[in-house]
Parts: structure tokens; C-alpha cells; sequence
């Protein structure tokens, strides 16, 4: 099991990874935070940004609705690590604003 040192430094480096374009090795990285520390609040935080990342990708190449399915199983997969995040943090403000975000970007309107 992973200490809390070398789960925020994973954490750490998901977010390097993630400004460096590699949603995919953010993604892993934060898994296997996720995998021993379940209640990570940083982590699901993390994840969910990564998520929605690759949402707003996808808009962007105009693929959303080429494969719709895949970037709504990435945006619920985003809002359920921000629901996450607010159970263990309900003041973390931001969780709340992303869950809204990822909302708008998937026409969801909730």
C-alpha cells in the first residue's frame, strides 16, 4: 500500500502528465492512488479534471458526436469522482462548479 508521501506525489505527477497532454498516463497514475486510498479526496478530484479533460477534447476535434457513447461514459465517470470528492470534502466549491461544467458540456442541463 502506497504512503500518503508517495500518493501525493502520484498525484503530483497525474497532474504533470495531464498538463503535458498524456490523459492517459494522468488517468493511471491516479488509478492506482484510487486502488490503495479509495478515499483519496485528491485523487477523485484529480480524476474527475482528467475526465472531464478528455470531454473537452473531444469537443474540440468536433468528435463528441462521432462517439457520443465513449465521451458520456468519460463525462459520468468525471461527475461521479466529483460527487466523490464532495462527500469527503462537501465544502470543496469546485467539485460542485466542475459537476455543473461537465453538465453544460454533455448538453445535460441537470
Amino acid at each position: 500500500m502506497a504512503t500518503k508521501d508517495e500518493s501525493r506525489s502520484s498525484i503530483e505527477e497525474a497532474d504533470s502528465l495531464l498538463r503535458e497532454g498524456d490523459v492517459g498516463g494522468a488517468i493511471k497514475k491516479l488509478e492506482a492512488v484510487l486502488e490503495s486510498h479509495p478515499n483519496n479526496e485528491d485523487a477523485h478530484f484529480g480524476m474527475g479534471v482528467t475526465c472531464m479533460r478528455k470531454v473537452e477534447e473531444d469537443l474540440k476535434k468536433d468528435e463528441l458526436f462521432e462517439k457520443k457513447y465513449d465521451d458520456d461514459i468519460w463525462g459520468m465517470r468525471a461527475i461521479k469522482h466529483f460527487e466523490e470528492v464532495l462527500k469527503l470534502n462537501p465544502e470543496r466549491k469546485e467539485a460542485k462548479e466542475n459537476i455543473d461544467s461537465i453538465q453544460k458540456l454533455m448538453g445535460l442541463g441537470l
